[in-house]
């Protein structure tokens, strides 16, 4: 006996039905078809839910994030409060995983609704709630979905690769040397050309030592004709 939808999750689960009035255990079986003519999906009671694909079970077709979802959902359509494997947990065994797209033709019996290609590496998993929003259509049929995501192979994370945060620089990291850009946006905030710039600050620098040149020889005058006088006055003491 193959699993369908029943009982009071059938009728909560309207949404997921195609337009061929197939319910997502139908779908699903279709689905693991395409890699393996035999497959099957065994019915579950309240309280039990679909596990991760074993080594052997896992393949293009299982591992693919739109098996994922309409297995979920056809999980979710037999018992009422059903429980849900993340799709990181569902993936455990799977060399390659197929996020957001299914890599087999569409098998012609059957059409995949648009809710099934939800993007399970934002959401973490199947989530009714999201899923419906998503809704039916547009469906595909006989061929493979678009591939809004490429297949990657399946790593798992580790305590150093979840929200690492990135450092913060500190004060002895942080350059507090000003760049040539900022200094020659002085005489342009100004209005001064940049070459009558450089001629502005160069006159007041000639200027400068000018000024400190003549204080100096004044100051060297005026120690000459004190000592002069100083000698004279004791001369004609």
């Amino acid at each position: 006996m193959s699993a369908s939808c029943f009982g009071l999750g059938k009728s909560s689960y309207g949404w997921a039905y195609n337009s061929l009035n197939q319910d997502p255990c139908a779908v699903a079986t279709y689905l693991g078809q395409a890699c393996n003519s035999t497959y099957t999906i065994e019915p579950i009671g309240t309280g039990q839910f679909y596990t991760a694909p074993t080594s052997s079970e896992a393949n293009a077709c299982t591992c693919s994030s739109v098996f994922y979802m309409t297995l979920s959902a056809c999980g979710g359509c037999q018992s009422d409060g059903a429980i849900f494997t993340s799709w990181f947990e569902y993936t455990a065994n799977c060399e390659t995983v197929y996020p957001m797209v299914f890599p087999q033709p569409i098998p012609d019996k059957t059409s995949v609704p648009h809710w099934a290609s939800e993007n399970v590496t934002e959401t973490g998993g199947f989530d009714e709630v999201s899923a419906e929003a998503l809704g039916d259509a547009p469906e595909t049929t006989g061929g493979s979905l678009p591939a809004s995501s490429t297949s990657s192979t399946l790593t798992e994370p580790t305590s150093s690769s979840i929200f690492e945060p990135k450092p913060t620089p500190s004060a002895s990291n942080t350059d507090t040397t000003p760049s040539s850009s900022h200094s020659i946006l002085l005489p342009t905030a100004l209005g001064i050309p940049i070459p009558l710039f450089v001629i502005i600050v160069l006159g007041a620098i000639i200027r400068g030592r000018r000024r400190r040149s003549t204080t100096a020889t004044r100051f060297e005058t005026t120690t000459i004709t004190t000592t002069r006088r100083a000698t004279y006055a004791h001369q004609e003491y």
